[in-house]
C-alpha cells in the first residue's frame, strides 16, 4: 500500500512540470503573437479612442487611456451625456450622470480591483510570475469555432478570471470573469477580434462584451491606437465635474 502511494506521489509530482510547461509555452506563443516582449514593454502608455454600442440606437464615442503603472480613464458619451471612470494607483473615481448623483464618486474596493487587472498595459500573462500571477492551464475549447486554450489567471487578491488563447495564431480571443461591487457579482464575457498592429504590437480592435444568460451586451469598435501619446497627468486624478454654460439673460426691457 505504501509503495502505491508512493508512485501516485511520484506521478503527481511528475505531472506538475509537464503541465507548467505546457503553460510556459503558450504563452511564449503568445507574447510572440502580439509583438515580443521588446516591444511590449516598449510601450508605456497608449490611448484607444472608438465607439461603443449598446444597442443600434444607443451608441457613442469611447475613449480608454492607460499609462503605467496603474493608471487609467475610461470616458463615454451616451445620450448627450458623459460618464467617466478614473484609476490611479488604489484610488479610483467616477462621474455617471446616470446615478442620479451629481458629483464625482468613489468607486468601491472591487471595482478598483478590477481595473488594475484591467489597466495592465501587458496584460496578466506576460511576465505573470514576477507580477504574482497564478497562471494554469485547464484544457482546450472552442471559440467562434476554432481550438483555443483555455487558462485559469489569479491575480491580487484572488481575481480569478479565464482567458482563451487561440491555438493557432496565439492570440487571445476570449476573456471570462466576475465583475461587480456590493456583494452583486456576475460573470462576464468579452470575445477580442479584428486584431491590427500598431508600432509592432497586435491590438484587437472589435471587442464583443456580455453577461451569459441575458441580454445585455456591448460592443466596442476602437478606430484608432495612439502608442506612447503625451499625456497630462491631471487626467489620472479624480475627475471634476464639468460646468454647464450659465444661460445668457435677456433684456425684456422695452426701448422707449
Amino acid at each position: 500500500m505504501k509503495k502505491i502511494y508512493s508512485i501516485i506521489c511520484f506521478l503527481f509530482i511528475l505531472y506538475l512540470p509537464v503541465n507548467a510547461q505546457s503553460v510556459d509555452q503558450i504563452i511564449s506563443k503568445y507574447v510572440k503573437a502580439r509583438g515580443g516582449y521588446q516591444k511590449l514593454f516598449s510601450v508605456h502608455s497608449q490611448r484607444l479612442t472608438g465607439t461603443i454600442l449598446f444597442s443600434p440606437n444607443e451608441a457613442g464615442p469611447f475613449s480608454i487611456t492607460m499609462e503605467r503603472p496603474f493608471k487609467m480613464r475610461e470616458e463615454m458619451i451616451i445620450q448627450g451625456k458623459k460618464i467617466i471612470r478614473v484609476l490611479n494607483g488604489n484610488s479610483g473615481w467616477i462621474v455617471n450622470p446616470f446615478s442620479g448623483k451629481n458629483e464625482t464618486q468613489a468607486l468601491p474596493v472591487s471595482i478598483v480591483e478590477n481595473m488594475r487587472g484591467a489597466s495592465d498595459i501587458d496584460g496578466p500573462l506576460v511576465d505573470y510570475q514576477t507580477k504574482g500571477n497564478i497562471v494554469r492551464l485547464i484544457g482546450k475549447d472552442t471559440v467562434n469555432g476554432k481550438i483555443a486554450y483555455k487558462l485559469r489567471v489569479i491575480q491580487g487578491k484572488n481575481i480569478i478570471s479565464y482567458i482563451y488563447i487561440d491555438r493557432a495564431s496565439g492570440l487571445e480571443v476570449k476573456w471570462e470573469g466576475e465583475i461587480g461591487d456590493k456583494g452583486k457579482k456576475h460573470m462576464m464575457q468579452s470575445i477580442f477580434s479584428n486584431y491590427r498592429k500598431v508600432d509592432g504590437v497586435m491590438y484587437a480592435c472589435k471587442i464583443v462584451s456580455s453577461t451569459p444568460g441575458t441580454n445585455a451586451q456591448q460592443i466596442i469598435i476602437i478606430k484608432k491606437v495612439e502608442v506612447n501619446p503625451k499625456l497630462n497627468e491631471k487626467i489620472f486624478s479624480k475627475p471634476e465635474l464639468e460646468e454647464k454654460p450659465t444661460p445668457k439673460k435677456i433684456n425684456s426691457t422695452k426701448q422707449k
